[in-house]
């Protein structure tokens, strides 16, 4: 096909995405913490968050940015799951006004001719602010935005050709639907429903496409951005799960109303709003269907909030609130022993963290295919494990910390107190090891023999510390658990000062250089500080209650 390329088509896409993604971050470089001040402000309710998330969606060019960053407030416990999915809905408005842009001006105007004199100024902040770092997001955002004309500009090169093989008459026999499914796919594959609505308008442009299909493109790029973040929400938390199962579904069901009445759509753009550029055309289009789905779901997100809360609950392997989950019912007696259950739980978990990290082991999880699955495609850094314990923490001492506040006994006020600093203990026990991260790594990879088979007895400590600990989970005698609990905290010492002095020899007989030493006894002392504080924490805990489990 003469004029038709499909490497320089492929090429527009390629750039296309790739300066979405460098405007989003460098925005989001730009803004910084006044940009999560201002989502966290403006999302105290449901219309406030509906309107932020049009707003910034609007700005940064990117839902994904904005939805990941309501993610994490929803899991800190920031802002409620209902006003993070009306965020949601807005982000999906604001996303389109990257499509208002590629109609207003990325076919009317030649903008490449724009592109390089972007690509120079950026680029001269190698020479002249080599190291500052506003001024590397500064040039990140006019790359961006040099790129974004380059890639509108090879799509249209790229495309002709297609209109001499293709007759726009050919697609008037076929059903809309195909090109639903059309636009669907390619949105899949490329992550960006921006991308595919550029495509769809190159197609526009070269007379490829009429107006029908290529709505029915734009109305399947709709759904498919969303399998982004249904994927992304695989082994995450369960508000993860339920911000993203709601994002796809009311989109599923908007985009089945407007699939079936696609042709009665277009008629209100094209001859009741008299829009008949069809590039403007398109791009209100798309504004509709997003504004539909605002109509449609907005009214009932706190319904929505109970209804995906109801569809994925929270099992063991998930780091939530398990046992706290009415903060308004009960007597102050039942709250502390609803607490003390979550406090044991992040104890777990906290040795588990601490054991996985020692031996460079993944977290078990989910059992079979699923679990595997996750475990393969979607693994959890050690850094978001760690996020989520302080994040598990964070919501129980929230917790304690109201009901301390309120009406209490003083021996309930006491034993309040007992259990903050209990959760405290705990969650400096994972941080303890989560700072020499780095060091074991570095062991683990060594290859001095003394140095590795250092490495090896911390794992065995650690999982004869984790192995025993267990038993007491399960102990009944208060007695037998305060003398476990004493032997343990001697033996403790006791390991750390042998290892000490093992480290020392070796580096008297020069099997050792100092800096090696250095780093084998910071792990020792952070090993010997970890299972300090989670004795001292189980202390707290089993003699409160008078010598018994918690």
């Amino acid at each position: 096909m003469e004029g038709f390329n499909i490497w320089q088509l492929l090429g527009g896409v390629t750039a296309f995405l790739f300066a979405m993604s460098l405007i989003s971050g460098s925005l989001r470089a730009l803004s910084g913490r006044s940009f999560k001040k201002f989502l966290q402000k403006q999302t105290s309710t449901s219309l406030r968050g509906l309107l932020s998330g049009t707003l910034v969606t609007a700005v940064m060019q990117s839902s994904s940015v904005v939805v990941l960053m309501v993610l994490s407030f929803v899991g800190a416990g920031i802002i409620p799951l209902r006003n993070a999915l009306a965020v949601v809905l807005g982000s999906n408005l604001g996303t389109t006004t990257n499509s208002w842009i590629v109609a207003v001006a990325g076919f009317k105007t030649n903008l490449q001719s724009l592109a390089f004199p972007l690509l120079g100024l950026a680029l001269s902040r190698f020479v002249l602010f080599p190291k500052n770092e506003m001024a590397k997001s500064i040039a990140d955002f006019l790359i961006g935005i040099a790129l974004l004309f380059i890639g509108l500009n090879w799509m249209q090169e790229g495309n002709r050709g297609l209109a001499d093989f293709f007759r726009a008459e050919d697609f008037l026999d076929h059903s809309h639907y195909w090109f639903i499914l059309i636009g669907f796919v390619i949105t899949v594959l490329l992550q960006s429903s921006g991308a595919t609505f550029a495509l769809t308008l190159a197609s526009v442009h070269e007379g490829v496409l009429p107006l029908l299909p290529a709505a029915g493109m734009v109305l399947g790029a709709e759904l498919g951005t969303t399998i982004k973040i249904l994927i992304g929400s695989i082994g995450g938390t369960p508000d993860q799960k339920r911000m993203a199962v709601a994002n796809f579904g009311w989109n599923f069901i908007t985009a089945a109303i407007v699939a079936v009445l696609l042709r009665p759509f277009l008629f209100l753009v094209t001859d009741v709003f008299r829009m008949q550029d069809p590039y403007m055309s398109l791009a209100l289009f798309q504004s509709m269907v997003n504004l539909l789905a605002i109509v449609l779901f907005f009214p009932f997100v706190k319904q929505a909030a109970l209804l995906t809360k109801k569809i994925f609950r929270v099992s063991e392997g998930e780091i939530d609130l398990q046992f706290i989950r009415n903060r308004e019912t009960g007597k102050a007696e039942n709250k502390l022993q609803l607490a003390e259950l979550e406090i044991m739980r992040l104890l777990r978990l906290v040795m588990e963290y601490n054991l996985n990290l020692i031996s460079n082991k993944q977290e078990h999880g989910e059992k079979g295919l699923w679990g595997w699955w996750n475990r393969l495609f979607r693994p959890v850094s050690r850094t978001e494990q760690y996020k989520r314990l302080k994040e598990l923490h964070g919501e129980i001492l929230d917790y304690l910390v109201e009901l301390n506040e309120g009406e209490m006994t003083p021996e309930e006020n006491e034993r309040c107190v007992m259990l903050i600093n209990a959760s405290r203990y705990i969650i400096v026990g994972a941080k303890d090891v989560k700072d020499v991260e780095h060091n074991l790594t570095e062991l683990r990879s060594t290859v001095q023999d003394e140095q590795y088979a250092m490495m090896e007895r911390f794992e065995l400590f650690e999982s004869d510390f984790f192995n025993h600990l267990k038993e007491l989970f399960i102990s009944e005698a208060g007695a037998v658990v305060a003398e476990k609990l004493s032997n343990w905290q001697h033996h403790n010492k006791s390991w750390q000062l042998t290892q000490n002095q093992y480290v020392y020899n070796l580096l008297d007989h020069d099997k050792l250089d100092h800096k090696d030493a250095s780093t084998l006894l910071n792990v020792i002392r952070s090993l010997y500080s970890s299972h300090k504080s989670i004795l001292k924490a189980l202390d707290v805990m089993f003699h409160r209650n008078g010598g018994h489990n918690a």
